[in-house]
């Protein structure tokens, strides 16, 4: 039996990396289960992990052991996923205000009010 670092080196056999998939398929699906809500979404996450591997085989240093090289791999899709997340709050957060504020009345005192209930409701779905 190789290991995952000779299985690795040979990426560019596709034997060698469904194996190297199908070996550590649920340690990674279950990486990205502990830290996210959903089992299908970890799964893709997975899969992105597992092409981000194949992309980029050739950063690998054979003198670092492979399951940590491939958990930062991981790691990264995770930090992608966050941040992709975060971009889809804010920006849903921003359409909603539009929508909700589009009509605000041009008497000053009246925007004030506005000003300060778009705060408010900017303040209460950030922290939700």
């Amino acid at each position: 039996m190789r290991t995952d670092e000779e299985l690795f080196l040979a990426v560019d056999s596709e034997d060698a990396f469904t194996e190297l998939v199908t070996r550590w398929w649920a340690g990674i699906v279950g990486y990205f289960r502990r830290r996210i809500s959903g089992y299908h979404q970890s799964e893709d996450l997975a899969i992105e992990a597992f092409t981000c591997l194949y992309r980029y085989w050739q950063n690998y240093s054979p003198d670092r052991p492979f399951r940590i090289w491939m958990f930062f791999q991981a790691k990264m899709v995770l930090c992608r996923y966050y941040r992709s997340r975060k971009r889809r709050r804010i920006r849903q957060v921003q359409s909603d205000l539009s929508l909700e504020f589009a009509a605000a009345p041009d008497d000053s005192c009246q925007s004030d009010i506005f000003a300060q209930e778009r705060t408010e409701v900017l303040g209460r779905r950030m922290s939700a």
